[in-house]
């Protein structure tokens, strides 16, 4: 037999002093979601109806939840168990100007951002975020991590419901260049990528993003591959032409060991030991084929008087197109996102009012 859920007491949080409505709010056993708690919130049905049109139907339209008590019957009472608590009396309380319930600036979260957001948008409440939306917006755009974890999927679905665009394309930067295909999965392009703070090896990108997306996401993998392995396709075609040393001797040692080194390259990332590589060939991701690249090429042995010279000079090259790639412009909201993209951030930004 399974453990079973417990629910703590239910508490009633009154938002509203003249409130006629009791919304339970919490504790859905089949949401997946990881709050275990049931919370009761007096409101006011007419703020609602004012506010939200989904709350309008509900409470004053053809639902069952709109069969009001008569009087001497008991409270006015609905059951909402998929939502969060905590992202709902955040909601209410701006939805009833009672601020004292709403995060100070400071004092907001990516995980608590998303979650309001959300909540905001399932009940058609974002025209109310306004006034917070610029706070709020700061607090989804401030990440010091730059691999890709939990994060960079709220960051993603928030700044879309927001309609903020550059941290949209900041996100789906980072998801693109980390992004791997599944390789030992029945699927090879599935796109996946390794999670750091979960117990599962990785994540199929397909369970969270839209196909549109996912076919971004794609089709950018693909051009930032094609250049690092357009790099070591010509590195290895020139060698060593570098090489300042006229010994056809010591040239040849030197270009040895570069191919050497360029086909280590190939082995780790591709599992076949010879070039051109083929793009296909390579189901990392472009961060992962780039970090296992650098550290070979700065291995490459070549004799002693040309170490400041042919054992570095391809590595640095490969560090200066990786800055490039990681700097270009192609990562602009204006180049990254499509017109339809645009289009509904800035219509997404109108409805919320900022």
């Amino acid at each position: 037999m399974g453990d079973a859920m417990v629910i703590t007491p239910k508490q009633l949080v009154t938002i509203d002093d003249n409130g006629d409505l009791i919304l339970r709010v919490g504790a859905d056993e089949g949401s997946r979601d990881d709050w275990n708690e049931v919370k009761e919130y007096k409101v006011d049905s007419a703020t609602l109806r004012r506010t939200s049109a989904v709350f309008r139907a509900m409470l004053f339209g053809p639902w069952t939840e709109a069969s009001k008590p008569t009087a001497g019957s008991e409270q006015w009472t609905i059951e909402l168990p998929e939502d969060n608590p905590d992202w709902f009396i955040i909601l209410m309380g701006i939805a009833h100007a009672c601020f004292k319930l709403v995060p100070r600036p400071e004092d907001w979260t990516k995980t608590s951002v998303n979650g309001l957001v959300v909540l905001a948008d399932k009940y058609d409440m974002l025209h109310l975020l306004g006034p917070f939306a610029p706070s709020m917006a700061r607090t989804i755009g401030h990440s010091p991590k730059r691999r890709v974890d939990d994060e960079s999927f709220l960051i993603l679905q928030t700044s879309w419901e927001l309609g903020c665009e550059q941290e949209f394309a900041r996100g789906l930067k980072n998801i693109i260049l980390f992004t791997s295909l599944n390789k030992e999965g029945s699927n090879p392009n599935q796109l996946i990528y390794r999670c750091s703070t979960h117990g599962t090896p990785h994540i199929n990108l397909a369970e969270f993003l839209e196909p549109e997306i996912l076919e971004q996401i794609t089709k950018e993998r693909l051009r930032v591959i094609k250049q690092l392995v357009k790099f070591i396709n010509d590195e290895y075609g020139r060698c060593c032409e570098s090489c300042v040393i006229s010994s056809w001797k010591t040239r040849f040692k030197c270009s040895q060991a570069v191919k050497d080194g360029l086909e280590q390259v190939i082995k780790k990332t591709t599992c076949r030991p010879f070039l051109p590589i083929e793009v296909e060939a390579i189901h990392c991701s472009a961060k992962g084929f780039y970090q296992s690249s650098i550290r070979d090429l700065k291995r490459i042995q070549v004799p002693a008087s040309h170490r400041k010279t042919c054992s570095q000079v391809t590595a640095k090259r490969f560090e200066a197109l990786w800055a490039d790639i990681k700097t270009s412009y192609r990562w602009e909201p204006s180049v990254l996102l499509t017109q339809e993209q645009r289009e509904w951030m800035k219509k997404r930004r109108e409805r919320i009012g900022y």
